[in-house]
Parts: structure tokens; C-alpha cells; sequence
């Protein structure tokens, strides 16, 4: 009796560890999810007002709940036709810092409490004209993920999404 105890303990253990951290990825997830969701429907509404990435950011933090204070990475984007950030763009969202320009996507982080820089995607710029296409904004985020249980099944140490709006037009 005591040698089963012994090898099965450690496996209901292990496997209740594990069901606890996939959960709590999966529920991070949604919430990320939604955050950027979120962020997008405030920048489609937002058009060309100046102060659109302000408010994306603000949206972003506050539809993030629990997870505001681990937010990594925010970049707001032009879209392209499949919903994509610009390549240059996603290099300088994986690396640390923004070493470079790219008039297609803002990139703001948390090591610099997601301060407005000298914007390259101006939000004057963006398109919202019911005539002409309009721009398509995308918003990327990316957060810290840590688990209770450690990193038992390795599911990596960021969680991020992203979601894509046109931009309402102005009538």
C-alpha cells in the first residue's frame, strides 16, 4: 500500500500542477486576447485624433485586469491586407528597445512606462475617409507569463495576440 502511494502521489501531484498551469495560461490568454481586441475597437473609433495611441494604451491596460502591471510590449500598427504588421515592424517588437524607424507601426514599452515617443505612424496619417480605403489598425500585445507552479511544462514566458479593426470613417 505504501509503495503505491508512493509512485502514484507524485504523479497526481504533478498532473493537478500541470492542469493548474494550463488553466491559468489559458485564462491569461483571454485576457490578452481581449486586451488587444480592445485596444483595436479603440483605435478604429480613434481615427486620426492626436491622441489615439494615449487611449489605445489606456484601453489596452484597463481591458487587461489583473494583468496591467505585466504588460511587456505594446505596438500599434498599419495593417496590411491579411491583417500583418510590416516585418521591420515584428523585428523591432521581439527585440529590446527601438533601434529604427518603420512609418508603419508605434512601439511602446514597459521598461519606459509606455511613453509617447516621436511616433514614426503619426495618427494624423491614418486614414478614415468613408471615400478612399481606409487604414486597417492592428494592436500587438505582449505579457509576462508566470505561473504559481513554476515553469513545470514549459509554456513560455510571454503571452501575446494581437487584433486588427478598420478605421471607422468620419461623417
Amino acid at each position: 500500500m505504501v509503495v503505491e502511494a508512493a509512485i502514484v502521489i507524485p504523479l497526481m501531484v504533478s498532473l493537478c500542477a500541470g492542469v493548474l498551469q494550463f488553466g491559468l495560461r489559458l485564462q491569461q490568454g483571454l485576457l490578452v486576447s481581449n486586451a488587444a481586441r480592445q485596444g483595436a475597437r479603440t483605435g478604429a473609433q480613434q481615427g486620426d485624433n492626436l491622441q489615439a495611441d494615449q487611449r489605445i494604451i489606456e484601453a489596452v491596460r484597463g481591458a487587461s485586469g489583473s494583468l496591467s502591471g505585466k504588460i511587456l510590449t505594446i505596438v500599434i500598427y498599419k495593417a496590411d491586407a491579411a491583417g500583418a504588421m510590416s516585418p521591420t515592424c515584428r523585428a523591432m517588437a521581439g527585440q529590446g528597445g527601438f533601434d529604427g524607424e518603420d512609418a508603419s507601426c508605434n512601439i511602446y514599452r514597459a521598461d519606459n512606462g509606455f511613453a509617447i515617443p516621436d511616433t514614426p505612424w503619426i495618427p494624423l496619417t491614418r486614414s478614415n475617409d468613408l471615400e478612399e480605403s481606409r487604414d486597417d489598425l492592428g494592436v500587438w500585445v505582449q505579457v509576462a507569463f508566470d505561473s504559481p507552479v513554476g515553469d513545470l511544462f514549459d509554456l513560455g514566458s510571454t503571452i501575446s495576440d494581437y487584433a486588427v479593426f478598420q478605421i471607422e470613417p468620419r461623417v
